[in-house]
């Protein structure tokens, strides 16, 4: 058996191994950078929605003091309606007793039978 070798096999195998290294080297790399490049995406994003969520809870919160600034500016006429209601119920109570369909709703005084 011939154990000779020829110096371009040698010089083949040698590039081939430093190629698959080198090429190696770059995949690892290549990896890392995008590990990274997720990384400040994710912690980005993490910042994005903590800033969306504070603006859509001060958003929030102005709807509600709205909502708090239109209920007591009609209390009282909400009020005054309940009491127009309560007294008309009552008022006409006898003339409800007898209609099934009715509900009261309001009125207080019992209907005279």
């Amino acid at each position: 058996m011939n154990n000779k070798f020829s110096i371009g096999v040698v010089v083949a195998i040698v590039l081939q191994v430093s190629a698959f290294v080198w090429w190696t080297a770059q995949q690892a790399q290549t990896i890392e950078q995008l590990n990274q490049q997720v990384m400040e995406l994710t912690s980005r994003m993490a910042v994005e929605n903590d800033i969306k969520m504070q603006l859509q809870i001060v958003d929030i919160l102005k709807t509600i003091k709205e909502h708090d600034k239109w209920l007591s500016e009609n209390y009282s006429d909400i009020q005054d309606l309940i009491y127009f209601a309560m007294f008309t119920e009552n008022k006409w109570a006898d003339s409800y007793a007898n209609d099934p369909s009715y509900v009261r709703q309001f009125g207080t005084k019992a209907p005279i039978k």
